[in-house]
């Protein structure tokens, strides 16, 4: 994966002629996929009524800086498989994620897999969080989101994540909003970060609020 290059970046060195050569092929490919994802040309026989918020994280003196990614998907609209231990799910998720400029490109590619006594009905959601560690920069990136087979899927989009350093200036990460009732959970440290990917927040709740300043 292209990830393995980001040590350069992190490392504040210039990477050698043959990486930049590999890393800008791999941007026009990256550019291309964008294109068809945009276009909703990569179609799907059924489109993943899924939710998912991107969230971006500065570097600080305690922490790396990166994305978070929480997400929350129909399980009446996936497959499942029964096994021993009940009924399993599996969500596949892949990120793009890459500079404007085309300076390097980065692949996050992972499949979740959720096992529960027995199948969900319509109304209850697979919920996760997913943190991928990235270098400081602005970002553009694109997420999908596919059932098991891959019949079934959707493509969101994000063109402006900022990931500052807050080892060198003063910085404020993305605002995360939620319901204090909230199930779903990401720790960061000893902090434990509520999050709320369908957005589901009433007029008659309290609302929690989450940010993080560094520098």
């Amino acid at each position: 994966l292209a990830a393995k290059y980001c040590r350069y970046e992190m490392a504040g060195r210039r990477p050698p002629p043959e990486v930049q050569r590999k890393w800008e092929s791999e941007w026009r490919a990256m550019l291309a996929d964008l294109k068809q994802f945009d276009g909703q040309v990569r179609r799907f026989k059924r489109i993943l009524p899924a939710a998912a918020r991107l969230y971006a994280f500065p570097r600080t003196e305690r922490f790396d800086g990166g994305v978070v990614i929480a997400f929350a998907v129909p399980a009446d609209k996936l497959e499942h498989v029964t096994t021993d231990g009940g009924v399993a799910y599996q969500i596949h998720l892949r990120l793009i994620v890459g500079p404007a400029s085309g300076a390097f490109r980065i692949d996050h590619d992972t499949v979740r897999t959720f096992v529960v006594p027995a199948p969900l009905g319509a109304g209850e959601y697979l919920q996760g969080v997913e943190p991928i560690p990235l270098p400081p920069g602005r970002y553009q990136a694109r997420l999908m989101l596919t059932g098991a087979d891959s019949t079934n899927g959707v493509v969101l989009a994000a063109d402006s994540l900022h990931l500052g350093d807050g080892t060198a200036e003063l910085v404020l990460s993305d605002l995360i909003f939620s319901r204090e009732t909230s199930t779903l959970a990401w720790n960061r440290g000893a902090e434990k970060i509520l999050l709320d990917p369908l957005g589901s927040i009433r007029r008659t709740e309290s609302l929690h609020l989450y940010y993080e300043v560094a520098g």
